[in-house]
């Protein structure tokens, strides 16, 4: 019985493929206007593959250009009295990421600790100002340097505003300047500013204002430039 259900069955089977050979155009795997419309399946997950790796190179691609546009930059420049020729013993480091920045204002070749702390951002002061530096590449940080130099607590909060480049000799322009205000008072004194310089003080000896080795701009700041009463 068993094999006469499995001998009519292959009959049936022998019967449909003969029938295929003779009558092809009426089946899918053979149809020409079927098979121009769909894809075999190994070329579809090609294709799939290859979009994805196009995907994968643009972001990466995407991901090197904006590590790039926004990646840091280290700066380190002296300071130099606004005559251009005398340079303070203390120094500015920073770490910018635009628009932001943080660093130190480094004291150690002025023969006193600690270091103060720098942090701010990228801002644009107006010509309106009246300020030595203005202009929109300067970056304004909050200074603690008032208090490192005293090693104490004085209550005045000040702002270096800085440029980030040393100052050019053939068009020298004012690069970093230093206003404050003074303990529960309402001012805005312009204590000091000058130029930038890529030399760097290397000790106590540095050639300070006045002949006076080893000052800091912090010491040789004035408190008679309140720019709000200007």
């Amino acid at each position: 019985m068993l094999r006469d259900d499995l001998t009519q069955k292959w009959s049936y089977f022998e019967d449909e493929e003969r029938w295929i050979r003779v009558n092809r155009s009426s089946d899918i795997r053979f149809n020409s206007q079927e098979s121009t419309c769909r894809e075999a399946p190994i070329r579809g997950k090609e294709n799939l593959a290859m979009t994805r790796a196009t995907c994968l190179v643009v972001t990466v691609l995407l991901v090197l250009g904006c590590s790039a546009a926004f990646a840091q930059q280290n700066v380190v420049l002296g300071f130099l009295a606004s005559d251009g020729v005398s340079q303070y013993c203390d120094i500015e480091t920073l770490v910018i990421s635009p628009p932001y920045a943080s660093g130190i204002h480094m004291n150690p070749a002025c023969g006193f600790s600690p270091d103060a702390t720098l942090v701010g951002f990228r801002g644009s002061i107006l010509p309106v100002a009246h300020l030595p530096v203005t202009g929109g590449q300067t970056y304004l940080l909050a200074d603690s340097g008032l208090d490192a130099i005293c090693n104490c607590f004085t209550g005045e909060q000040a702002i270096l505003v800085t440029a980030t480049i040393p100052v050019n000799p053939k068009k020298p322009k004012f690069g970093w300047e230093y206003l404050y205000n003074t303990y529960e008072s309402f001012n805005s004194y312009l204590g000091n500013w000058g130029y930038l310089t890529a030399t760097l003080p290397t000790g106590p000896v540095a050639n300070g204002p006045a002949n006076r080795s080893g000052v800091s701009f912090l010491q040789g700041m004035v408190q008679k430039n309140d720019m709000m009463k200007k």
